[in-house]
């Protein structure tokens, strides 16, 4: 029987920033993203806020090539935004910038996000996201969640669920880590029980 065969692909997502204030800055009128969408071959994507531009891997064999991909992308990027005037950035959040401030990509996606998520949805201001999951997980969180948005009109169940299951996986690690300690003391003290014996009856 042959072993599965498994991809792996890589999503980054990166900060515009005003090269004098250090700010966040939209980069629509840049027009980074057009160019870059043309230079990436269409793996460079726009997000819910102007100042965030995203980026994907092709589906790679193994992490050596996902790594090579997402090098040259990343090289790609920061040529482009420094010819646009601004900085790349990376990082989980920006140290002062608000989200208040912050321009709606004109997408009709990101509108309708908008008018279901209001305040969460502009309030979400990160820069990247970490997603571990197989291949039957990751084919039943897409069907959920298309599920949802076309019988309910709305996403919000589906990061309801993702958040519901998200904390009962912390429960279970918490849960498991306490089981396996007490197994270790367990362990620890039948041992140095049977040595004290030991001693004894030699």
């Amino acid at each position: 029987m042959s072993r599965p065969s498994f991809s792996i692909g890589i999503e980054e997502e990166y900060q515009t920033i005003d090269p004098e204030t250090r700010d966040l800055r939209s980069h629509i009128q840049s027009e980074i993203l057009p160019k870059a969408k043309l230079a990436t071959m269409d793996r460079a994507k726009p997000e819910l806020h102007q100042a965030v531009v995203e980026v994907g891997t092709k589906l790679c064999r193994d992490i050596d090539e996902a790594r090579e991909d997402i090098l040259d992308l990343r090289r790609q990027m920061i040529t482009l935004t420094s010819e646009g005037g601004m900085l790349l950035a990376a990082a989980s959040t920006h140290p002062f910038a608000h989200w208040t401030e912050q321009d709606i990509h004109p997408d009709e996606r990101y509108k309708q996000v908008v008018e279901d998520l209001q305040l969460v949805a502009r309030a979400n201001l990160v820069f990247g996201w970490v997603f571990a999951g197989h291949q039957l997980g990751a084919a039943t969180a897409a069907f959920g969640a298309g599920l949802s948005r076309t019988v309910l009109a709305t996403y919000l169940p589906a990061f309801f669920a993702a958040g519901a299951l998200c904390l009962l996986a912390a429960g279970l690690a918490l849960l498991l880590g306490r089981r396996g300690g007490g197994a270790a003391r367990a362990t620890a003290m039948a041992t140095a029980t049977a040595s004290r014996n030991t001693q004894a009856g030699s």
